[in-house]
C-alpha cells in the first residue's frame, strides 16, 4: 500500500520532541508540482499546493496545547472522573509531489526535507515526473523505504543511471517513459533484471515471462561485452 503508516527508521531526520509521544496517521501528500520551482532549495521558499510542511504541523500542535494550558482548571469533585484527554494523532505524510517544475538536479533534496517534513526518509512515493532530471543521482539512496518513483517525462540519458535504484530494494513500482533512455533497444529488460523487485514499470505490470526474457537478455548482453573485451 501506498499510504504505509509504518514508524520511523533509523537514521529519520523528522520531529524528535514531544511529537514522538503522539501517535500517528498517514496525512495528504505534500504537494510541490506546478510550482515552477528551478531546484530542490526554493521548497523552503515556496508554499505546498496541499498537505502541511513540519513548521504548520507544529504550530497547529502548540496552539491547540496554549488553547487546552488556557482552560480553566477542573475543581474537585466525588463525581466519576471524565476520560482523559488524548491529543490527536499527528498527520505524518507518506507521499511528496514534486512533478512538472523545472528541476534539473536533486540535489539538497537530503537536507532541505528534513526542514520540511515530518520523518522524510519514510517517504513511500516520490513524484520527480515532467521535470528536466538528466540523471538518477544517489541522493535517493536516503529514501530507503519508497515503494513508487515517478521519473517519466524527465532527461535521463543513460540506462547506466538506473542502476543506482538497485540500492533501493523496497521498490515496486518505476516510471521512465518520457526519457531518452526510452529509445535503447534493450531499456526495458535492462532495467526489469536491474530492479529485481519491481512489479510495475511504466504502469505495465512486469510478467514472470518479462524477468526470465529479461534475465536473459542480461546474461546474454554479459557474454557480449566479454567477448568484446
Amino acid at each position: 500500500s501506498l499510504h504505509n503508516a509504518s514508524g520511523p527508521r533509523m537514521g529519520d531526520q523528522g520531529y524528535t520532541g514531544n511529537m514522538t509521544a503522539r501517535a500517528q496517521v498517514v496525512g495528504p501528500p505534500l504537494d510541490y508540482s506546478f510550482c515552477e520551482l528551478p531546484d530542490i532549495e526554493s521548497m523552503v521558499d515556496d508554499t505546498p499546493r496541499s498537505g502541511k510542511t513540519k513548521a504548520q504541523i507544529e504550530a497547529e500542535i502548540e496552539a491547540k496545547r496554549e488553547a487546552e494550558a488556557n482552560q480553566p482548571k477542573a475543581v474537585f469533585t466525588l463525581e466519576k472522573p471524565k476520560r482523559t484527554h488524548v491529543d490527536a494523532p499527528t498527520q505524518v505524510t507518506r507521499i511528496l509531489k514534486l512533478n512538472n517544475n523545472q528541476l534539473s538536479s536533486l540535489t539538497g533534496i537530503d537536507t532541505v526535507l528534513p526542514t520540511l517534513m515530518i520523518e522524510p526518509f519514510a517517504l513511500t512515493l516520490l513524484d520527480l515526473s515532467f521535470n528536466n532530471i538528466e540523471k538518477i543521482e544517489k541522493v535517493l539512496l536516503q529514501f530507503q523505504s519508497l515503494s513508487v518513483l515517478y521519473l517519466h517525462g524527465n532527461a535521463i540519458q543513460s540506462l547506466k543511471s538506473v542502476d543506482v535504484l538497485t540500492g533501493i530494494p523496497s521498490i515496486r513500482s518505476v516510471t521512465l517513459h518520457g526519457n531518452e533512455i526510452e529509445q535503447d533497444k534493450g531499456y526495458r529488460n535492462h532495467v526489469i533484471s536491474a530492479l529485481k523487485n519491481i512489479k510495475s514499470l511504466d504502469f505495465a505490470t512486469v510478467t514472470k515471462k518479462e524477468r526470465e526474457a529479461a534475465e536473459r537478455w542480461r546474461q546474454s548482453h554479459r557474454k557480449g561485452v566479454r567477448k568484446v573485451a
